[in-house]
């Protein structure tokens, strides 16, 4: 009932259903883990920092996604 709902909402086709819900499965697994790890990770640093680092902490992330967009772009 559910695998006929999602398949008529995305519009997938019967030889497609397969894949997409294989893929489906896989996207929510990474989403699930992703979330987890960075409530973890946040949860580990302000353990080991404290409060008064956050700030710089996300100024830092910032600095290096930005570094990491252009080096990926050049």
């Amino acid at each position: 009932m559910l695998k006929q709902f999602i398949s008529k909402t995305l519009l997938i086709h019967q030889n497609e259903q397969r894949e997409a819900f294989y893929f489906l499965s896989l996207f929510i697994l990474i989403g699930l883990a992703m979330g987890f790890g960075k409530g973890i990770t946040e949860t580990l640093f302000l353990t080991r920092f404290g409060i008064e680092f956050l700030p710089t902490m996300f100024m830092l992330t910032a600095l290096a996604a930005r570094q990491g967009e252009r080096i990926e772009g050049a």
